[in-house]
């Protein structure tokens, strides 16, 4: 501890300051403790502390009522500063004469609101991590010049206790208010902190949530996206609120769109790995109602389901679906009309005069059925 208060103390630098009366007053550094303390309980200053003699001894002894009588030095070892036991009983309240000066402005670090408490856990000895902001670059313009690193003494708070006369460290600081933002997200989207708990990182398509609580987060924050997608190397502080009361969980979709009864099972082709053709009709346009703006394309996932994997929770597609009955309709054709399947499997197109099969089978058709003349007009 004297070995941090004498590299400390060694900067004090004394400024005399004119006031209206005969009396003059020195401004101290705004940390230096107080001098009456000091000289009342006879407490000792450093042997490395700075010079001072030449900046008071004068223009003391030209206060002084005795011509004859010149004022004690101050400057170690045999001064006041390292043998306050010699100041009188009767001597003027020093703090009348040496003031410190006032803080420097926007001295103190912003914090959020749920940092626990700074002065506290350093008396407890409890280290920042090693992902913590970086406080000696935050604190430069506030610190003397010789000043221990203080990002080391904060990693190691048991072998650098402060000196009794250092400001308390939640001088130090602003805490912001609680943080008030939530963010939308789906019914069955897993829990937050479960998954994190779990060190299972988001998926590499997950919309960027640092964009998302850019607004909210302070300048010093850890990047949200890096912690969510490797969070078994970026665990969260054990005083940091679950991050689901940060998200708001909208309510289950019911919204369905109607497929055919020979349509694929979605889940087990999903699964498979299997891409919906080129032709499929745009998924993501019919579901458009109902999706959040940083939902996935869902016509991209489907077209490329291996590398678009679903994330743990979603729900199977086929809840999203109505299967229709199975067509129980048929058009009359002659006798000697080609086989169709046959047909259309050797990629035998119809003839521009054939009567429209779209048009006879509309009564029938999903509005997202592909035109069915122009599937047999090109059957390749």
């Amino acid at each position: 501890m004297k070995d941090i208060a004498m590299r400390v103390a060694c900067c004090l630098v004394l400024v005399a300051l004119p006031i209206a009366s005969a009396q003059q007053t020195f401004a101290m550094p705004w940390w230096h403790p107080t001098l009456q303390n000091i000289a009342v309980n006879r407490i000792p200053g450093p042997s490395t502390h700075s010079p001072v003699d030449n900046q008071l001894t004068g223009i003391l002894n030209a206060l002084m009522n005795d011509d004859d009588e010149t004022h004690d030095p101050f400057d170690c070892p045999r001064g006041l500063i390292c043998r306050p036991d010699s100041i009188d009983n009767d001597h003027p309240n020093l703090d009348r004469i040496f003031v410190p000066a006032p803080p420097p402005a926007n001295m103190a670090v912003s914090i959020g609101h749920f940092h626990p408490d700074v002065t506290a856990s350093y008396r407890a000895g409890v280290a920042i991590s090693n992902t913590h902001p970086n406080m000696m670059q935050l604190l430069a313009s506030s610190l003397p010049a010789s000043h221990p690193n203080v990002d080391t003494q904060l990693r190691n708070p048991a072998a650098h206790p402060l000196p009794w006369w250092h400001p308390p460290l939640a001088a130090f600081v602003s805490r912001r208010p609680a943080v008030s933002f939530t963010t939308s997200v789906s019914s069955f989207h897993e829990n937050i902190d479960t998954a994190l708990a779990a060190r299972r990182p988001i998926s590499a398509t997950h919309p960027s949530v640092q964009s998302l609580f850019a607004g909210v987060l302070s300048a010093t924050h850890p990047n949200l996206d890096q912690i969510l997608r490797n969070p078994a190397t970026n665990p969260l502080p054990s005083w940091h609120p679950d991050l689901e009361r940060y998200v708001e969980r909208r309510a289950s979709v019911q919204f369905t769109t109607s497929i055919g009864a020979y349509h694929p099972d979605i889940d087990a082709s999903f699964t498979a790995g299997t891409p919906i053709s080129n032709a499929h009709p745009t998924i993501h346009n019919l579901y458009a109602s109902i999706l959040t703006p940083t939902h996935p394309n869902i016509d991209a996932a489907l077209r490329d389901p291996t590398n678009n994997p679903l994330p743990a929770g979603h729900p199977p597609m086929s809840q999203f679906v109505v299967r229709r009955a199975a067509v129980n309709f048929t058009v009359s054709v002659s006798s000697f009309h080609d086989n169709v399947t046959t047909r259309f499997a050797n990629n035998v197109p119809i003839s521009a005069t054939h009567p429209s099969v779209q048009t006879l089978m509309a009564s029938v058709l999903s509005a997202t059925h592909p035109n069915v003349d122009q599937i047999l007009r090109n059957p390749a």
